[in-house]
């Protein structure tokens, strides 16, 4: 029952999202949904994307979000650049394809790609896919340690995944089609018959490119109305008994590929349920739906998105803009609303109360090359240069043992040697271990001989007061920042034993400290400057 509540949710957000074509007129609804049709059956193609944060804030008066916050800024300006040439069969079960992106943040710009080979129409079926691995990452990764640059997935990871549905076979990939075509079905057709007396598409004066005249139709919501969208297609589908019966056919398609036939029964009680009013559905939606008006979803551009059909009926552009909003606070309003009791449990609210996001991304989506011939090209791989990604989970292993090993075997010397620091005598009495040309030291025990106190956060991350600076960090990652900026280092914080190990090099650039390496026993001395 829970899956059948999912999916009739999904359905729901499907239906209100296009169902803004019925402030069109009959050939314009028409005309866009036979483009989406057309577009959705394309059998190859290239395609170039970019996308651009070009708003991105959180104001909270938590403390926690002092660490957040340089992460939040660290995004401003991100950008993304997606080139993608696909090839496939009729039937979709023969694919082949590629992903080059480029994603730049900070003044920098790091690269990777993607290539895609599935056939399900052998025995055994064939599905592989090869990532570039980006080259700050290459070294990171365990098995990469030799500059191994590309990152494999076959067939094996699909056999030893236990929770995954059952491999796709030609018939299931039918299936799949005859999902498509249902759900473009039951949207034409309550895109014909519903009118909600509100314009959220509309049609744009033509626009010609490479002397080709373009038809331009232009989707937009604000705030106000997409509540009005959302109350609208609540209170008209449980009317419907049209739209209700292709709902009930697209569900159960979906639940049939994934869950067999013996959901029907349930299905057809729920609704049986939904249509006889039995059911209370309608009027907790609403409910939430009342509860949620005060809550601002949208900024103030709210979501805009061009879509550009060229003289075959194909969308060759998207063009548009995406601004959201959240307030905690709001939120947690409505949940008190929606509380049977009406008093929602302290404990339960958000945990950065008063704070407030917004998200704005400007994208663009240009597709040429419409059922061309399209040559995907491979890398070759060898085992010099390449990993499989079911073996990293070994590499990972050998690793953390060969950590422990050299954790445990770094005894200090009985007899401590030591250097004179001005007037002070300085002991080499702190192990490290040694990952390649880089050295870790033990977190706690540097810090005690420097005598810099850390504490761990209620967020599961780490902080560090010393002179006026704050530097936070998280083991397992190695971005930190220092008085909220966004510091990179050379290597992860790592924990080892329970033990927190971090580079030398956190010592020497943020704690003004240095640490001198004794190779003979193979310790370290950490002292101020």
């Amino acid at each position: 029952m829970k899956k059948i509540c999912k999916i009739a949710v999904l359905s729901f957000v499907v239906s209100m999202l296009l169902s803004g074509l019925t402030g069109c007129s009959a050939q314009d609804k028409m005309e866009l949904l036979n483009a989406f049709e057309k577009t959705a059956g394309i059998r190859s193609y290239e395609n170039h994307s970019s996308y651009e944060i070009q708003d991105i804030t959180l104001d909270s008066t938590m403390d926690e979000a002092a660490l957040i916050e340089p992460f939040v800024s660290m995004l401003q300006g991100l950008k993304m650049d997606i080139h993608q040439k696909v090839s496939q069969n009729d039937e979709q079960t023969i694919l082949k394809g590629q992903v080059d992106m480029a994603v730049s943040l900070l003044g920098t710009t790091e690269n990777t790609s993607i290539w895609m080979d599935y056939d399900f129409t052998k025995v055994p079926q064939r599905m592989r896919g090869i990532i570039k691995i980006p080259a700050s990452a290459v070294g990171m990764i365990p098995g990469t340690e030799g500059g191994q640059e590309y990152l494999v997935m076959d067939e094996s990871i699909v056999e030893q995944a236990e929770d995954l549905a059952p491999a796709v076979d030609t018939g299931s990939a039918e299936s799949v089609k005859n999902l498509q075509t249902q759900i473009l079905d039951m949207v034409k057709q309550y895109a014909i018959n519903e009118d909600p007396n509100f314009v959220v598409v509309s049609q744009l004066p033509d626009r010609t490119i490479n002397g080709e005249k373009h038809k331009v139709y232009q989707l937009k919501l604000t705030d106000t109305s997409l509540k009005a969208l959302m109350k609208y297609i609540a209170a008209e589908v449980p009317q419907d008994d049209s739209t209700k019966e292709m709902l009930k056919e697209f569900i159960m398609t979906a639940l049939m590929m994934t869950e067999g036939t013996e959901v029907g029964m349930d299905l057809n009680d729920t609704f049986e349920k939904f249509r006889d009013g039995t059911t209370t559905f309608g009027q907790d939606l609403n409910k939430t739906l009342e509860a949620f008006d005060d809550i601002t979803m949208l900024g103030d551009q709210g979501i805009v998105i061009d879509y550009i059909i060229n003289s075959q009926g194909y969308i060759v552009r998207q063009d548009g803009v995406i601004d959201l909003f959240m307030s905690t606070q709001q939120v947690d309003d409505a949940l008190e609303k929606l509380s049977p009791t009406g008093n929602y449990p302290e404990s339960n609210k958000s945990e950065f109360l008063e704070a407030t996001a917004t998200f704005g991304l400007k994208f663009s989506s240009e597709t040429s090359r419409i059922n061309e011939n399209i040559i995907i090209e491979f890398p070759t791989l060898t085992p010099e240069n390449s990993i499989n990604f079911s073996d990293i989970g070994d590499f990972a292993a050998t690793r953390a043992k060969a950590l422990k090993q050299q954790a445990i075997n770094k005894k200090a010397p009985s007899g401590l040697e030591s250097i004179q620091v001005s007037s002070n005598i300085i002991k080499y009495n702190i192990k490290p271990i040694i990952i390649g040309k880089y050295v870790m030291l033990p977190l706690e025990q540097s810090c005690k001989n420097l005598g810099v106190t850390y504490k761990k956060n209620k967020n599961g991350s780490y902080s560090i007061s010393y002179d006026k600076k704050t530097i936070g960090f998280k083991s397992g990652s190695n971005q930190i920042t220092v008085n909220k900026a966004l510091a990179t280092l050379n290597l992860p914080v790592t924990k080892v034993e329970n033990r927190l190990f971090v580079p030398k090099e956190f010592f020497e650039r943020y704690l003004d400290a240095s640490v001198m390496l004794n190779k003979k026993d193979n310790t370290a001395a950490v002292f101020r400057k």
